[in-house]
């Protein structure tokens, strides 16, 4: 059976870094809901700039027109034709796109949510620099509520454990390890 780990967090939380850490040192093979996945395939078609505020219109729209369900389905079709025994799927933000792989993969399926303070991440995303982030701390609040309102207030508790990313990488990896060790998605960290 294919092991699937999914990963939950706010924007700038860190959650692209675990995963990337995840994949290289243990071989897990990374499927995007997100601007590198599924969303932004699905923006791109419809001929709209990737910009954070139309790949969220543009999702909603889709999930609207085909059910709620509906990113998580494609995502869980890409893994199941990759024909692949560790997946790892990023940018899970509605309940949906995680009871859809926790249904199927069942105890196979392990969701980890990448925490860290508000402060943190708006700095983080500064120093990132990517054109759709927040420039300031006003619009970075701004778009912390609507991210809520429209993804993650009912899928926060649905985690199996929570990484605090609030320090140094290491400090997380470790965390990361211990984790995935105890829960048996992998060997040996």
């Amino acid at each position: 059976m294919t092991k699937v780990i999914g990963i939950i967090g706010l924007i700038g939380s860190g959650k692209h870094t675990i995963a990337e850490y995840i994949s290289r040192k243990y071989g897990y093979r990374i499927f995007s809901m997100g601007t590198e996945g599924v969303s932004g395939r699905l923006t791109r078609k419809d001929g709209l700039e990737l910009t954070r505020q139309n790949i969220q219109n543009t999702t909603e729209r889709y999930r609207k027109q085909h059910g709620m369900d509906y990113l998580a389905k494609l995502v869980l079709r890409e893994v199941l034709d990759s024909g692949c025994k560790k997946a790892l799927i990023t940018d899970m933000r509605k309940p949906e796109d995680i009871a859809v792989p926790r249904k199927y993969f069942g105890n196979s399926f392990l969701l980890i949510f990448i925490d860290a303070y508000p402060k943190i991440r708006f700095e983080r995303l500064k120093k990132r620099n990517r054109k759709r982030d927040p420039k300031v701390w006003k619009e970075f609040l701004d778009q912390e509520k609507r991210e809520h309102e429209l993804f993650f207030s009912k899928s926060l508790g649905m985690h199996d454990f929570v990484i605090d990313n609030n320090s140094e990488m290491e400090k997380a990896r470790k965390a990361v390890d211990k984790r995935l060790k105890e829960k048996g998605f992998i060997a040996n960290p």
